[in-house]
This record gives structure tokens, sequence and C-alpha cells, in this order.
């Protein structure tokens, strides 16, 4: 169940939109996760570099700098990707790629932060219990209980997963990503 990609090198689409608001996904390729542990791994990464509110991304680029309207990113484990998007003022869309790749490098620093893991780690198991209510993530867990027969769908195997997590694991993650993609979309009424 894996989309493979052409090319791992780096690539950079423009195009021009309607509108004030400018568009921007970065994409970073990792090597392909097919294990629960392993997908485990790379959510918490996710996590600590845009996926939650006390991310590095939301922290520094949205809040500290103000740089964005919205920033997060997401993984795709069907094609290997770790993906940033945001929702940038036209003329700021270079400063803001530029200080994405910044804050990749300052990952390095973040996943080794114990106290933060920690945070994460409750972040995520919080999110994972509450998540189990919605229709929409059970017909996704059993998706992947068909796809995935051997992955355990038990909270308690998932918190455990988590708990486990390391930051030497995630460092080896961190060596393993590779940007490949950026896609911005001008906002017509930007200088940009």
């Amino acid at each position: 169940n894996q989309i493979k990609l052409s090319s791992p090198t780096y690539n950079q689409f423009v195009q021009e939109i309607e509108g004030q608001q400018s568009h921007l996904a970065v994409a970073y390729h990792f090597p392909f996760i097919n294990t629960l542990q392993g997908r485990v791994h790379m959510q918490m990464l996710n996590a600590i570099f845009g996926g939650v509110s006390n991310s590095l991304l939301f922290m520094e680029i949205r809040e500290a700098q103000g740089l964005a309207y919205s920033i997060y990113s997401s993984s795709d484990f069907s094609r290997s990707l770790l993906v940033v998007f945001a929702a940038v003022d036209g003329e700021k869309i270079e400063h803001v790629i530029n200080e994405v790749n910044h804050q990749m490098v300052l990952l390095r620093n973040k996943v080794t932060d114990l106290d933060f893991l920690k945070e994460i780690k409750f972040t995520l198991i919080s999110e994972h219990i509450q998540s189990r209510d919605y229709q929409d993530t059970e017909l996704y867990l059993q998706i992947n209980q068909f796809l995935q027969p051997t992955f355990p769908t038990a909270i308690e195997a998932y918190q455990e997963y988590i708990e486990g997590v390391q930051a030497k694991d995630l460092l080896e993650l961190i060596d393993h990503l590779q940007a490949i993609t950026s896609f911005i979309l001008i906002g017509g009424d930007s200088n940009a």
C-alpha cells in the first residue's frame, strides 16, 4: 500500500491563484515504514515538528515570528512524506521556506528535550483516546486492520509504543528526511 515517488531530487513548483492569501507545501521524504512501532516514531516526530499546537513550526514560525496565518505538518505513510502546509503572505514565502528548513535543523535539539518529549507523548496518547469516539476514526481503524492485520489495535498497545519512543529513535528518522518538493500558490493580490 505504498505509492512510489519517481525521483528524490528537490523541485519547486509555483502557480498564481486568485485571492490574497498564498499557500505553501514543503514535502520531506522518509524511508518506507511498514511497522506500527516505526509509524509511531514518525507520528511522534511529526507531532514535535508541526503536528500539534505546541510544535516547533507553530510556536516558532506562527506564534513567535508571525510569519504564517497557519502552519502545520502531516505524515503520509502511503507516500513516505512528511508535508508542511502553511498559509502565508505572498511576500513572506521565501522567508517561511527558509525558516521551515531552519526549524528542521533545530528539530534535532528539540527531540532530545526529555521534558518536551514527555509532553508530546501525553498529547498523542490523549488525542488517540479522544479520537476513538469518532466514526471516521473507527472506519480508518477497520481499514487498517484489513491492510495491516498484524498491527495491534488496543489503546494500551499504542500507549506502550508511544511511551517507548526514545530520542535516538527520532534522531535516526531525522537523518533520513530529505526535502524533495515545494508547492507554492501565490495569491493574485500578493506582491510576491
